[in-house]
């Protein structure tokens, strides 16, 4: 299946919301800004009440999230919060590779409360699962643990 366009996906609803949520120490953060356009819109939270109140007033279609916030709380729970409030909305879960023992356990948690795991995405891989969000309107393809390529 072919990736589709950055060009592919603007062209749809103008005010479509890509949400990064909790990423300020996050690599993944900067493969977000790094690439994105105008449209999808890209909004950057840091809190918890943030993600929510975003997820509540405005067209959010998906939210890249971290297994654990800033403060190393595991953020399964805010996912099954955020996805309880808004079903539609599709989760991918960013996180590095190797990532430590007990980091597992919330990731595991994460994908249960229904997010879409990436591990150590490029750019490439994190706007793939994202396009097939916002292009489809449903639920990513991925129904198990995507280990992007090496990045060497």
């Amino acid at each position: 299946m072919r990736n589709p366009s950055r060009t592919e996906i603007a062209s749809g609803r103008t005010e479509t919301v890509v949400l990064g949520a909790l990423l300020r120490h996050q690599g993944e953060r900067s493969l977000l800004t790094d690439w994105f356009g105008a449209r999808p819109r890209l909004v950057l939270v840091d809190t918890r009440l943030e993600v929510l109140r975003v997820v509540r007033r405005m067209d959010v279609r998906v939210v890249v999230i971290p297994p654990f916030d800033g403060r190393g709380v595991p953020t399964a729970p805010l996912i099954e919060r955020l996805l309880d409030e808004r079903p539609g909305v599709g989760v991918v879960l960013v996180t590095p590779f190797p990532f430590p023992q007990d980091e597992g356990v919330a990731l595991l948690a994460a994908v249960r409360a229904g997010a879409c795991p990436l591990v150590a995405p490029t750019a490439d891989a994190l706007w793939s699962e994202i396009a097939v969000h916002l292009l489809s309107g449903r639920r990513s393809r991925t129904h198990g643990i995507l280990v992007a390529p090496d990045r060497r």
